[in-house]
């Protein structure tokens, strides 16, 4: 596995490499690089415009000699078209103060992410695996909130909170669906794709929310929930399909409210009574659903 681009055998190394004709470098999916170099030598890039580095989580520094980039203003740290670009007066400074960051955030358990247009959050997934309450607001470019791959990383994830993302119609999609696999890990089983501690979930205002569950990934995605609480989603028409209602052991508190195209809170086709008992369910509220026509 990769660890530097550059390296020397000689115990006193040192002097010079120039980049004389490169405009573009890309560091891509090396998960043990640490840096460009890490011997002493001074490097020169006189025409380099362009650098990615992405998915490199123990890159901590680019080198450890001189560095001469005159040309470069930004280093981008996220693959998308949309992706994010970095820069902090030198490339070296840049490349540390992006990986403390990445340090800090791996450690971070709550999160919350306001009024970002883009299509894609979870670019870097490297530190969320610690979150444990998550709260997304008027992130108006999301069609969905997690893909599979992204799922797997929040084991420890008790407290989801989604609203005014008007454009979002699933919470999980498979990385399939996505017309290009967002990892390199192998494909997931849909029983895998899951929140197995989340324990409360809080939907309002998605105009455009189909499904809280989606029939194309786990039967059971949250089976620890307990408190549930749906308002403003105008297109929802139920709100538990039917594979899931003998799995809802833990929900004690169901909130529905002002949802106006709602047939449908439990979906009971094909199952008998005792499998569409919730049994420790507490308290549950009905509020302003014109067009419910089942519980």
């Amino acid at each position: 596995m990769v660890e530097e681009i550059v390296a020397s055998e000689d115990a006193n190394d040192g002097g010079e490499i120039a980049f004389l004709k490169l405009e573009h470098l890309e560091l891509n999916k090396l998960p043990r690089l640490t840096s460009f170099c890490k011997e002493s030598f001074n490097f020169k890039f006189p025409l380099l415009e362009t650098l990615y580095v992405i998915d490199c989580p123990k890159m901590e520094s680019f080198s450890h000699g001189i560095l001469s980039t005159p040309k470069l203003r930004q280093v981008r740290v996220t693959p998308d078209a949309d992706g994010e670009w970095r820069w902090e007066g030198d490339l070296n400074t840049t490349i540390r103060n992006w990986f403390c960051e990445k340090v800090a955030k791996a450690n971070l358990e709550t999160m919350k992410l306001s009024s970002i247009n883009t299509k894609n959050l979870w670019d870097d997934i490297s530190g969320i695996q610690n979150l444990t309450h998550l709260t997304i607001d008027n992130c108006g470019g999301l069609k969905y909130l997690f893909s599979a791959s992204v799922v797997i990383t929040l084991a420890k994830l008790k407290y989801l909170n989604v609203n005014n993302c008007q454009k979002m119609e699933n919470i999980f999609v498979l990385d399939e669906e996505l017309g290009n696999l967002q990892s390199t890990m192998k494909p997931l089983t849909q029983e895998e794709v899951k929140l197995p501690n989340l324990e409360t979930l809080m939907v309002s205002h998605m105009d455009n929310l189909k499904s809280i569950y989606n029939d194309e990934v786990a039967s059971n995605p949250f089976p620890r929930l307990i408190k549930m609480e749906i308002s403003f989603c105008q297109k929802l028409l139920r709100v538990f399909p039917s594979y899931v209602l003998n799995k809802l052991s833990n929900l004690e508190t169901l909130i529905v409210t002002d949802c106006t195209e709602l047939e449908v809170v439990f979906e009971t086709q094909e199952l008998n009574d005792e499998a569409t008992n919730p049994g420790m369910l507490a308290t549950m509220t009905l509020e302003r659903l014109p067009m419910l026509k089942h519980i």
